[in-house]
């Protein structure tokens, strides 16, 4: 016990430095990142060329030689006003330390205008001592919700093809419905049904098989592509969104799927990335 406190008491000691590095390079990340998404999306407002075209780095702006193009086209696609462009996701970030440094960082996040969704890719490069022209952004990429929640966009990452500069697309492939949970887009699905916190409440007092769940309140409104989490729109509340987020727990090696149990249940919110409650865990052990 003695030599477990210690231990934790020489990590803290030699960790502490690191740790608040780590904190603050999130923070100047976050603050720098917001800084170019607020003056981009102003100046798309204000419908002023060159103010975009001033965000982008010098050597972008000579690669990108359809800039003044999409820019119009980008006019057309979102005509303003922003209503919200805040970012509360924490940004990725790329750091080369050595005698010349390089820093830069890059996020999505949602926008709305007109109370219709957008999404917007964005990449910065805030430092470099090799190359100063690289100052400045590097990629913006501004999507409808249908384009965000596309397969080529959203399964395959295609947006990771797109070149360096403004990049704007308005429309996928596909007849499908969209809407927003959190900060994140989903295909949406419209059921004929009225569910409410109480009614999965209810069903979970006495029952958390997943395929019994589906046979009592019918297919779910939305799903993750990347894992097993299923979304269930329910009433909304004061004018917002709110969905009922259950995640799947594995049947077990060598049981069958129908044996798959739900772990826990979320609200959340159509805007916010931040749970608003947890309304249910599993504490059962699998048998």
């Amino acid at each position: 016990m003695v030599a477990a406190a210690l231990l934790s008491v020489c990590l803290w000691l030699t960790g502490c430095d690191r740790l608040l590095e780590i904190w603050s390079v999130v923070d100047h990340d976050h603050f720098t990142l917001q800084e170019k998404i607020d003056a981009f999306f102003q100046a798309v407002d204000a419908q002023d060329a060159d103010a975009i075209k001033a965000l982008f780095s010098p050597n972008v702006l000579r690669e990108d030689t359809d800039l003044d193009e999409t820019i119009e086209r980008l006019f057309v696609f979102y005509p303003g006003p922003t209503e919200d462009c805040y970012m509360e996701s924490s940004p990725g970030s790329s750091r080369h330390i050595g005698p010349q440094r390089m820093a830069s960082t890059h996020s999505w996040f949602p926008v709305i205008s007109n109370g219709v969704n957008y999404y917007c890719y964005i990449s910065l490069t805030y430092r470099d001592d090799a190359d100063p022209d690289n100052i400045g952004l590097e990629n913006l990429i501004l999507v409808s919700e249908k384009v965000r929640c596309s397969e080529e966009f959203w399964t395959n990452g295609g947006w990771k093809d797109c070149d360096v500069g403004l990049t704007v697309v308005e429309d996928a492939p596909g007849d499908y419905l969209t809407c927003r949970i959190g900060d994140t887009p989903y295909i949406y699905t419209p059921v004929d049904r009225v569910l409410t916190q109480e009614d999965i409440l209810t069903f979970l007092e006495t029952d958390d098989r997943w395929e019994h769940f589906l046979e009592r309140f019918g297919e779910p409104n939305a799903a993750s592509p990347y894992g097993k989490v299923y979304y269930y729109e329910l009433p909304d509340e004061d004018g917002e969104k709110r969905f009922a987020y259950l995640s799947i727990r594995s049947a077990g090696e060598g049981r069958p799927e129908e044996e798959r149990k739900i772990d826990t249940v979320v609200l959340e919110d159509g805007r916010s990335s931040h749970t608003l409650a947890v309304l249910w865990k599993n504490e059962t052990e699998d048998d």
